[in-house]
């Protein structure tokens, strides 16, 4: 297989800085959790419920380390308002416990030139539709990305024209490519199948449909499946993300996720009982931001399509006896000077639990 480089893809970048995206955040905590009142919104009372009292989500992983019998995977002191600096998360790589308000990322959505131009000739323009779309899902792509301390810091976004059984047969290839089992000739044979007639020409053009494209599904398959490989293994991209997320822009479509690896993946006890709506109080629907986690795959552990660096291995021991916060007994330290200088961030959650 021959390697994806950047440079080579067709589809266009577009990027949504570190400080934009701090600020919508702050637009989504504190403008929009304001509106709801003192019942909160149902991203606020789901947080209350894996992240707060008995019913928490644990830390399977730090519990089968034997690390910590009953970590919460998300902490949120029950005393402390609904603020981005007082929701913990524990790093699924270097096992810490660091609060949302931390990670600094950087957004880039790719997408064909034609979903641009749709974009920017509509109301708002791009920028409108960016501010209404990451607003639906700010709160799933935070929760996600703080769930990692080490490796890629940006977020990829791939918009597409596909409807919900093509983004399944495109995830799948990938799924089955990682396994690296595949000669050069298999892989062309089961990658010329989803890059079909069918596949490309199963949608009304953009009149009848609304879906970027014009008398064809863009981006196609072999554009969509460079972008890719490309941000999993080439180095010229800078980062390899722990996911990529992909969002449909036709009518009814959904958004999904692939992520790099197992690890990864939140388990469903985090994620079975996630608010399908947008936060909005205006809008009546239950489900008109729908992020399907069924429909989302993950690359096997140690693909080959990963650059090896991104592949969180075990999470590192010191050659010392670490001490353990006697409060909350939820996070370790290696020596005293250090759980002091954490003590600005780490009282924000500590608490006891029973």
């Amino acid at each position: 297989m021959q390697p994806a480089r950047i440079s080579d893809c067709q589809l266009v970048n577009w990027e949504i800085c570190v400080e934009d995206v701090q600020s919508l955040a702050e637009v989504v905590f504190n403008d929009l959790e304001e509106r709801c009142g003192d019942k909160g919104s149902a991203y606020q009372n789901w947080f209350r419920s894996v992240a707060t009292g008995k019913d928490a989500v644990v830390d399977e992983r730090s519990r089968e380390e034997g690390v910590f019998d009953n970590s919460r995977l998300i902490a949120w002191k029950t005393d402390k308002p609904f603020k981005r600096e007082n929701l913990f998360f524990r790093t699924v790589d270097s096992g810490r416990l660091l609060p949302m308000h931390l990670a600094d990322f950087r957004i880039q959505i790719y997408g064909h030139k034609y979903a641009y131009e749709k974009l920017d000739a509509s109301e708002g323009g791009r920028k409108g539709w960016a501010y209404i779309y990451l607003s639906c899902y700010m709160y799933r792509i935070l929760v996600l990305r703080n769930m990692h301390d080490r490796g890629g810091a940006d977020i990829p976004i791939i918009l597409t024209a596909w409807d919900d059984e093509h983004t399944k047969r495109a995830l799948d290839y990938w799924t089955d490519l990682s396994k690296g089992e595949w000669c050069d000739e298999e892989q062309r044979l089961r990658c010329n199948p989803i890059h079909s007639n069918r596949f490309r020409r199963s949608h009304s053009p953009v009149q009848e449909c609304d879906a970027f494209c014009r008398h064809q599904v863009l981006p196609c398959f072999y554009q969509t499946d460079l972008l890719v490989r490309s941000l999993l293994s080439d180095p010229a991209v800078g980062y390899v993300p722990p996911f990529i997320i992909f969002h449909s822009m036709v009518p009814n479509g959904n958004t999904c996720i692939l992520f790099t690896k197992p690890l990864h993946v939140p388990p469903p006890s985090l994620t079975h009982n996630w608010p399908a709506s947008c936060n909005a109080l205006e809008c009546e629907r239950a489900d008109c931001a729908p992020l399907d986690m069924n429909l989302s795959r993950s690359l096997v552990d140690k693909s080959h399509m990963v650059r090896e660096w991104a592949n969180v291995g075990p999470r590192r021991t010191l050659d010392v006896k670490l001490q353990r916060c006697q409060r909350c007994k939820e996070v370790l330290y290696c020596s005293s000077a250090h759980q002091t200088r954490d003590w600005r961030l780490h009282k924000n959650v500590c608490e006891k639990r029973g």
